[in-house]
């Protein structure tokens, strides 16, 4: 669980104060100065050296305060629709093992969804499995607007800036998407420890997954599972809103969050992934 009173691994945050301020109406605005950032970067540093950029699109269940609880109980606000339990832990344990910079949002996405086309219903959700929230319904589409404003464009700003950074010493990035996943969902049972999801990118995702399955054949290891962006590629929206070389030298991971909810599970799942990334990309 994400906790903004608490120091990140010492981030850099960057510089948003515009994404803040510049709404049409001061009661518009979402963001105050008691608010975290809507995006961190974790080693900058290593933007100026490193081929491989991480992402972490729901590391945070943080919620403006502005918004309050969204009408959710903390209990609720502590589970898998609030954030991607354990990339906390996961996205920086690989940042400082590869030296790589990670790009970390700052709040939670039930607010607005970073992996999601904005102009999709879903973005701002009204419904997560089967758990309304209160806060997200009637909203007007200027209430809606100014959460893609001051949260979703910056976060998305600030990948594209990265990227920028990383090809004046690279011409192909990495691009690593860090995520995970209830192992139930719907009253569905997910076996899969180690998700490699794939759509454009099947070819270096086919490498990961093989690596992975020979040398840790006691993981189920999900091929396009726990499901699938061949048959939904709107659930990698980060990704698509890249460039296509991009797109093709990406890998998305999904770790099984009763795997990784503590420190010792998370780095020991974070380990086995890095072997095999480290092994196919050099």
């Amino acid at each position: 669980m994400m906790n903004k009173n608490k120091k990140y691994y010492g981030w850099n945050t960057l510089t948003l104060s515009d994404s803040k301020t510049h709404m049409s109406s001061q009661n518009e605005i979402i963001l105050g100065p008691g608010d975290p950032d809507p995006v961190s970067i974790y080693n900058e540093q290593y933007v100026e050296s490193s081929p491989v950029l991480l992402l972490c699109d729901h590391a945070s269940n943080i919620i403006p305060q502005k918004l309050g609880t969204l009408g959710l109980t903390k209990e609720i606000l502590n589970q898998h629709i609030a954030l991607d339990i354990g990339t906390d832990i996961i996205g920086p344990y690989l940042s400082n093992a590869l030296k790589a910079p990670i790009v970390m949002a700052g709040f939670s996405r039930l607010v607005v969804d970073l992996n999601r086309e904005p102009n999709q219903s879903f973005s701002i959700p009204k419904v997560s499995d089967n758990i309304q929230i209160p806060a997200n319904c009637n909203l007007s589409e200027t209430q809606k607007k100014t959460r893609i404003t001051e949260i979703y464009t910056p976060y998305h700003q600030c990948i594209a800036n990265c990227l920028d950074r990383i090809k004046t010493h690279t011409s192909t990035p990495l691009i690593v998407s860090i995520h995970s996943f209830t192992p139930v969902i719907d009253g569905e049972q997910r076996d899969t420890e180690i998700g490699i999801l794939w759509d454009k990118n099947e070819t270096i995702s086919k490498k990961m997954i093989d690596h992975l399955s020979q040398n840790n054949p006691g993981l189920i290891i999900g091929d396009n599972a726990p499901y699938s962006l061949k048959k939904s590629p709107t659930l990698n929206h980060t990704i698509n809103n890249l460039p296509l070389a991009e797109q093709k030298n990406s890998i998305l991971v999904e770790f099984r969050q009763d795997l990784i909810k503590d420190d010792a599970g998370a780095k020991t799942y974070a380990d086995i992934f890095l072997q095999a990334l480290q092994d196919i990309y050099p």
